[in-house]
């Protein structure tokens, strides 16, 4: 048998086991879910939560009106609920803006929850929304 094909035939019943080689990542593939976060006053943030392998993001666009300004922050969680990591957009008053909102969720696995919340210009939440790995949207 050579190297390469027994390589294969361990990878192969490693697989069919459960076991990883080491060096493997330690989530899954990517995985996310859609996000909708509105205030009662026309005001909303349309987006997503990507998870990947120790990191996570949110992508959308935050749609202020009438000069209500908003702005939207997100953290990751662990397994736990340990906040891995927080950040935010900066306030928009006036136009809609794309926002990319990286998180970093260096712990085996990654993040295990992401929590999205739209703020007013007080920091209070106008609406808040939690996905959870596997999830298909928000909740």
């Amino acid at each position: 048998m050579t190297v390469k094909r027994t390589t294969a035939v361990l990878a192969t019943l490693m697989a069919a086991t459960g076991l990883t080689l080491v060096g493997a990542p330690d989530a899954l593939a990517a995985d996310g879910a859609t996000v909708y976060l509105s205030g009662n006053d026309g005001t909303y943030f349309s987006g997503t939560v990507n998870f990947t392998n120790r990191s996570a993001s949110v992508d959308g666009v935050v749609y202020p009106s009438s000069n209500r300004c908003r702005r939207v922050n997100a953290a990751a969680f662990d397994s736990v609920t340990n906040v891995l990591d927080l950040k935010g957009t900066r306030l928009w008053c006036t136009m809609s803006s794309p926002q990319h909102i990286p998180l970093t969720a260096n712990v085996p696995g990654g993040a295990s929850k992401i929590g999205i919340s739209l703020l007013d210009p007080e920091g209070y939440s106008v609406d808040i929304c939690w996905v959870t790995r596997g999830d298909t949207s928000c909740r």
